[in-house]
């Protein structure tokens, strides 16, 4: 292994698919074998040899990986030097660190059973297990256990009720109120603390404000579909755009987006906006808790900020909110793309949609960036004119490792964020250390 330059210890060989960064690229971690048995290497030190290694996987600012070994064909998962429980197997994506980085979750087989294991424990066995989660506050837990054909939802340990099916297990951000849609029969129904709600044809996009206290979500009944807040139904429309709910920073704004005889509308605490041919890219500001969205109507599209339009485009990509109450994204006009960033236009030749990001302190931005006459991506900083190297291989084998399908792209837009995110932080912490 080659890193900046310096040669780490040699081997027998270096499994390449399981190579791991940290999410700030700081450490480096990797499956190695000698002889006929294998190791991790993280920053060049060797941790104990065993039979074989599974995944290697970096937490939320770790320095540390948690990895699969296999001893005495047993696969054992390790985390900070501690030990889980053997397993025959350990699932294929299962694996979820809480967002603070110092939970770990994952699911394992042993001897027909599936079990969810929480920090080293082992819970009750199933025959299958799903949907493994945290809190954002990191001091909850839910998954889905299933039984024959019954499912039923696990929350802290605390088995509930059997259903049919379940779908959708939402914790809020504090941890404290747990909410799923659940199947009985041919209907759907949302439970939440306990409480169940009406019956629809199906439900989807369970949504709670930012404080916990309000839940939101969509009921399906016939050719019709309506939000339901807190046990309220409101109007119904053709189609209501599945993960299209949001609550405002302080959680007393709902909005969403509407279909209606064939035109959309951003809708805001029950009131429709203009119905145009498209609407999309709903957000709250979340400095001054302003709606925004694009909206469209023929070749042209603008962003509307508290119903007002802004400048027409041809294109209009996603909008980030960066602190200081920075705003940023990447549009196409008849005369090519921009990097807006608080108004001011940097022109590009390309920028790649949802790629953009701020520093933490909101001072710098950076985005992907390429040439298309030479066929080269790179990662600018501040101006297109400072520009960072950018391995597409290279990204595309941090994703493609992961098993296929247990990777969403929602996970794998995230995971490219972070790697131009890593990239800021590099160029900000190289400018301040330079002469």
């Amino acid at each position: 292994m080659i890193r900046d330059g310096a040669r780490e210890p040699s081997f027998d060989g270096i499994a390449v698919e399981g190579i791991a960064f940290s999410d700030d690229g700081r450490h480096l971690a990797y499956p190695a074998r000698r002889g006929g048995r294998w190791c991790v290497v993280t920053d060049g030190v060797l941790g104990p040899f065993c039979e074989g290694v599974g995944f290697v996987r970096f937490g939320p600012g770790s320095a540390a990986p948690a990895y699969a070994t296999l001893r005495k064909g047993k696969w054992v998962v390790v985390k900070d030097g501690s030990e889980g429980p053997a397993m025959d197997s350990i699932l294929a994506g299962s694996l979820a660190f809480s967002p603070d980085g110092n939970h770990l979750a994952y699911a394992g087989t042993l001897s027909g059973s599936s079990y969810a294991v929480m920090d080293g424990l082992a819970g009750p066995g199933y025959d299958g297990i799903a949907e493994l989660s945290f809190s954002a506050d990191s001091q909850h837990w839910v998954y889905i256990g299933r039984t024959g054909s019954a499912v039923r939802i696990v929350g802290d340990g605390i088995e509930g009720p059997t259903h049919d099916e379940i779908q959708e297990p939402r914790l809020s951000s504090s941890g404290g109120r747990l909410a799923y849609a659940a199947r009985d029969g041919r209907e759907w129904h949302v439970l939440s603390d306990g409480e169940r709600g009406p019956d629809f044809d199906a439900v989807h996009s369970l949504t709670f404000d930012p404080s916990g206290k309000s839940l939101a979500y969509v009921g399906i009944f016939g050719q019709r579909a309506a939000v339901v807040r807190d046990g309220k139904r409101g109007e119904a429309y053709d189609e209501i755009v599945t993960g299209s709910l949001i609550f405002s920073p302080d959680g007393q704004e709902l909005a969403f987006l509407a279909m209606q005889g064939g035109r959309m509308a951003a809708v805001l605490n029950g009131s429709p906006g203009p119905w145009k041919e498209s609407v999309s890219n709903l957000a709250f500001d979340l400095c001054h808790g302003a709606l925004f969205y694009v909206q469209g109507e023929g070749e042209t599209c603008r962003w509307v900020r508290n119903g007002v339009p802004g400048t027409d485009w041809t294109w209009i990509g996603q909008g980030i909110f960066g602190p200081g109450c920075r705003f940023g994204y990447i549009a196409r006009g008849k005369d090519g793309m921009r990097v807006l960033i608080d108004g001011k236009e940097f022109p590009v030749d390309l920028a790649v949609d949802g790629s953009l990001v701020f520093s933490d302190d909101g001072k710098h931005w950076a985005c992907l960036a390429g040439d298309p006459k030479k066929k080269k991506l790179f990662v600018i900083v501040d101006s297109p004119l400072v520009r960072r190297p950018f391995d597409w291989d290279e990204m595309a084998g941090e994703i493609l490792r992961f098993p296929p399908g247990t990777m969403r792209l929602a996970e794998a837009a995230d995971r490219l964020r972070r790697w131009v995110k890593a990239e800021l932080e590099l160029a900000i912490a190289s400018k301040k250390s330079g002469p």
